[in-house]
């Protein structure tokens, strides 16, 4: 039966990917890429969605592809089923693993590390649902032992010393929150991943090299999620060009302003010495992501995120060319923030209300996989000037949504989300002289609007 399994499936993929409006190429005998098989999850996912019910699994890059064809099966076979309860309760490949997969790794391991234990995050999802039952038990009892006693580290903590470790503990496990503080931007980490086209006629190792030499240390690689302590050059099929090829430039975790300078290197060598003719073209389909760390995993912080990013969402759609605003491009949709968002309690409350859905202008799912909140809505660009004042934007609106603020009254404007997130002036003008110039009337091909721009 085990053997006969990968075969059924693909049939049956075959049969739900046919009939589904997305232009994937399907046939019993092919198995999908990972990208496609995320495609035709997405329109089943949206229909749900549209139909008022709630979706509750996800699909896995760390699982097999056959494991996630089969998840978009049974998505698929429960829709038409015409259930009136949730359409995916029950999954059986994914419910109670996935649940004590991501406590076990993204609760309880921090908090056993701050009370003293040598454990480590699993990197996948190996057992099966009662072998992490068996993991998150063992571990909670561990934890518990060492909080309750106030042996926290080696020693035996007794009295004073006892309380602050163990009440970091208790918090930890009751989801309580610190205090709702504005958080210092240049403490928070991030990362920048860069989409572009390169020529053909210069490798994916020679661009490595090239920057490596200009100081920064940088990899080709392929295509991986891995979070390196150098740069990398990675392939990505979802960017096209005639004349050209895709790939994507992606930092290292860094931090504060000092790390600019990287950026910046980097730019140079993608331009090169022509900035009227860079080396490395943007088209449409690129992007620029960037990640922001979080300093730790509960609910509030992302929350707030959505909430602030929802308002102030028609300013950053006037920030950014048409191809990234409102539903222009599918790897970049729409924020939502809904009533069920708001009552949540919990990450996974909250990521049930938002759909697991990662391609989205704010990207839950990266917390995760990554500890990150992503935002994806910027433009593909290699210039440094543009990347650096995006990441001091998203940096600056992590920094201030950890404090809860209020919305402001009235509507959303661009003078309102600058003192929201406590803009200095360069950054007030940059922000200014780029929504002036993407408000340019153009041509359909964006002609002129820079003509106009270079008269003014």
């Amino acid at each position: 039966m085990a053997m006969n399994w990968p075969r059924w499936i693909k049939r049956e993929w075959h049969r739900v990917a046919s009939a589904t409006p997305v232009g994937v190429p399907s046939s019993p005998l092919r198995e999908p890429s990972f990208e496609d098989v995320e495609a035709v999850y997405g329109y089943w996912w949206r229909a749900a969605i549209d139909s008022g019910r709630s979706v509750d699994i996800a699909l896995n890059s760390l699982d097999s592809r056959a494991y996630n064809m089969a998840r978009v099966v049974w998505l698929h076979g429960a829709l038409a089923g015409n259930r009136d309860e949730n359409p995916t309760a029950g999954w059986r490949l994914n419910s109670s693993r996935r649940r004590n997969f991501d406590r076990f790794s993204f609760t309880l391991v921090p908090l056993a590390r701050t009370v003293g234990l040598n454990v480590r995050v699993s990197r996948a999802i190996h057992g099966d649902a009662s072998w992490w039952v068996v993991r998150v038990k063992w571990l909670e009892g561990q934890v518990g032992h060492l909080v309750l006693t106030g042996n926290v580290g080696a020693p035996a903590a007794t009295g004073a010393a006892a309380v602050a470790p163990r009440t970091v503990a208790e918090n930890a496990v009751a989801g309580t929150v610190g205090p709702a503080t504005v958080l210092d931007w240049t403490n928070i980490t991030y990362g920048v991943e860069i989409e572009c086209i390169r020529p053909t006629n210069i490798s994916m190792a020679e661009f490595a090299r090239l920057i490596s030499e200009a100081g920064v240390p940088c990899n080709a690689e392929h295509y991986n999620h891995h979070v390196s302590r150098a740069w990398k050059i990675v392939t990505d099929g979802s960017l096209s060009d005639r004349n050209g090829i895709g790939m994507e430039v992606v930092s290292p975790i860094l931090r504060g302003e000092a790390d600019f300078e990287q950026i910046r290197k980097v730019s140079e060598v993608l331009i090169g010495a022509n900035r009227n003719r860079p080396v490395c073209r943007i088209n449409r389909t690129c992007g620029l992501h960037c990640h922001n760390g979080l300093p730790r995993r509960e609910h509030n912080l992302p929350k707030n995120i959505f909430r602030l990013y929802h308002h102030f969402e028609s300013v950053f759609d006037s920030l950014q060319p048409e191809s990234r605003r409102g539903n222009a491009n599918g790897y970049a949709r729409p924020t939502t923030y809904t009533a069920r968002m708001n009552e949540a309690t919990t990450l996974d409350q909250l990521r049930t209300a938002y759909g697991y859905d990662r391609y989205r202008k704010v990207n839950m799912e990266s917390i995760w996989r990554h500890g990150t909140i992503e935002y994806r809505q910027h433009a593909g660009t290699v210039e440094a000037e543009k990347i650096i004042e995006w990441v001091k934007l998203v940096l600056k609106l992590t920094a201030v949504a950890n404090s809860v603020p209020p919305l402001p009254e009235g509507p959303a404007t661009l003078d309102g989300l600058m003192t929201l997130v406590g803009a200095d002036e360069a950054s007030k003008a940059y922000w200014r002289d780029r929504q002036a110039y993407l408000a340019l009337p153009t041509d359909g091909r964006g002609r002129r609007r820079r003509v106009e721009a270079e008269a003014a």
